[in-house]
């Protein structure tokens, strides 16, 4: 049996460092990405013996890059990373509008301060942007639709929501919750929560 692990990769500045929601206290820093790869995988290794993990682990890589203040996109590197980079290419594309700036900065930010754009594709389910984010998180999930338009909606963890709604199940596609938001539902909620 194997467990996987999500690791948030990110180039800050002068050096590149990771992280996982899945495997509290671990980070490494490197000056190149081939070398963090590299420590990335040893350092799992020494977490999963001292937290007693299902060896071997399996690394799923997301790859995060800053494109404002407070904006950070995040692309899952899998069999889907050309859809997810198109995704990510849109909303970068909307976020040069002032407008749509400001209105993203006003809504609720990660843990980590920032609001995190998770590049989706239809097929995602729910519970693989769940094993992107922390206990207490809040993401944005954006997902293509039509020819140039990305649709986003915030994902919460259960301990970050107190308005009594229902959890979305963990099997509920990107794609059904965008078919939810599509124009013939303009009031719908645009935000889930996951337990």
């Amino acid at each position: 049996m194997s467990s996987t692990v999500n690791v948030i990769i990110r180039k800050e500045s002068d050096s590149w460092g990771a992280w996982s929601p899945n495997a509290p206290g671990f980070f490494a820093a490197a000056d190149t990405v081939a070398e963090l790869r590299r420590m990335v995988s040893e350092g799992l290794r020494h977490w999963g013996d001292e937290t007693h993990a299902p060896q071997p682990i399996d690394v799923r890589q997301h790859l995060e890059r800053s494109v404002a203040d407070s904006v950070v996109l995040r692309v899952a590197d899998d069999a889907h990373r050309a859809d997810r980079i198109e995704v990510a290419q849109r909303m970068e594309h909307a976020l040069w509008v002032p407008e749509q700036l400001e209105a993203m900065e006003a809504e609720p930010v990660s843990e980590s301060g920032e609001h995190v754009i998770i590049a989706s594709v239809p097929d995602d389910t729910f519970a693989f942007i769940r094993e992107q984010m922390t206990a207490e998180d809040c993401v944005i999930v954006a997902v293509a639709v039509a020819d140039e338009m990305a649709l986003t909606f915030y994902v919460r963890t259960r301990d970050r929501v107190d308005d009594g709604s229902e959890p979305v199940p963990p099997e509920r596609t990107v794609g059904a919750a965008a078919a939810v938001l599509n124009i013939e539902s303009p009031h719908a909620p645009r935000t889930f929560s996951m337990v």
